[in-house]
């Protein structure tokens, strides 16, 4: 295995210490995008008052059905799914879900994906006029790379300029703090994060799902592509991690993989600020927020240098 050579300081896992998270996230541990739906569906089993944030299911300008069930498929120590970004548009969302997540005991981020540079500014604007988000997360995926007849993937020149397009288009269109979430394929974690900098994002999120596919053995056919999450991505989802920290100014929020405290540790130590959980909710309705009161148990929080 190649030494890590970066002249960034590597931190022990045995005597880190919690790094204060980026504003506006108030504790190192995040609900991630869709991990909890739309904030009534765990309604009972698990509160937001030990999570530093919330993030919404990805929202778009206008309506979507998401994709036909079967949605979800097994895999070895992972999740594959395919939802299709089911979600009920902009205007729904802010007359009738905006108004019960404003109740949440913790910072909101409304995850937001546009089709085009308009789009990413619609949704911006409008969010920043309800006053209720404290932050936009930037799903920066294109909406082609989720279906399965999009043909060939974008290279990394393409994903590049999608990437500057989405983040500056909604940079223009609110001051709300904007962090992206990069692509898991296709192009560098390192360069995708530094043209996120570039374009105006004040932080970077990784652990985005990684392209899978699904075949039915029994019947040895093509099953569906899909995104693949949960612990079977984690060492993927360090590598992206540790590259955005070691290319970007801006603090990186963590993800994919996620199932313990301690497996949030070793994402601070890659350089992650924060570490957002969605798999092992599924496991757990309260995980994420297990996860925030055992590291607030295990360490002091502090400053990271």
């Amino acid at each position: 295995m190649q030494e890590n050579r970066s002249s960034k300081p590597y931190y022990s896992i045995m005597n880190l210490t919690i790094p204060i998270p980026p504003a506006p996230f108030t504790g190192p541990v995040l609900a991630a995008s869709g991990s909890m739906g739309w904030g009534s569906e765990l309604h009972g089993l698990t509160s937001c008052e030990d999570l530093g944030g919330f993030i919404t299911p990805t929202l778009t300008l206008h309506p979507r059905q998401g994709s036909r069930p079967p949605r979800t498929a097994e895999a070895a120590a992972g999740l594959m799914y395919a939802t299709g970004l089911p979600n009920p548009g902009l205007h729904e969302f802010c007359t009738d879900i905006l108004p019960l997540l404003r109740k949440k005991a913790c910072p909101l981020v409304v995850s937001i994906l546009g089709k085009n540079a308009e789009e990413w500014s619609t949704l911006a604007a409008c969010l920043e006029e309800t006053r209720a988000a404290d932050a936009l997360e930037l799903n920066l995926t294109p909406l082609a790379l989720l279906a399965e007849n999009s043909g060939s993937p974008p290279d990394s020149t393409e994903l590049r300029a999608h990437i500057l397009q989405a983040v500056r288009a909604a940079r223009k269109a609110c001051g709300l703090p904007l962090l992206a979430k990069l692509p898991s394929g296709c192009i560098d974690a390192g360069e995708a994060a530094k043209a996120a900098e570039e374009a105006g994002a004040d932080m970077i999120a990784t652990g985005q799902a990684f392209p899978a596919l699904a075949v039915r053995s029994g019947a040895m056919r093509f099953a569906g592509i899909a995104g693949l999450c949960g612990p079977a991505i984690k060492p993927l989802a360090l590598y992206q991690t540790w590259r955005a920290a070691q290319s970007v100014q801006i603090p990186v929020v963590a993800g994919g993989g996620i199932m313990s405290a301690d497996d949030a540790r070793e994402f601070f130590v890659a350089g992650a600020r924060a570490a957002a959980v969605a798999a092992a909710v599924l496991i757990h309705p309260d995980a994420a927020s297990t996860m925030a009161r055992a590291l607030r148990q295990q360490t002091q929080q502090t400053s990271m240098p």
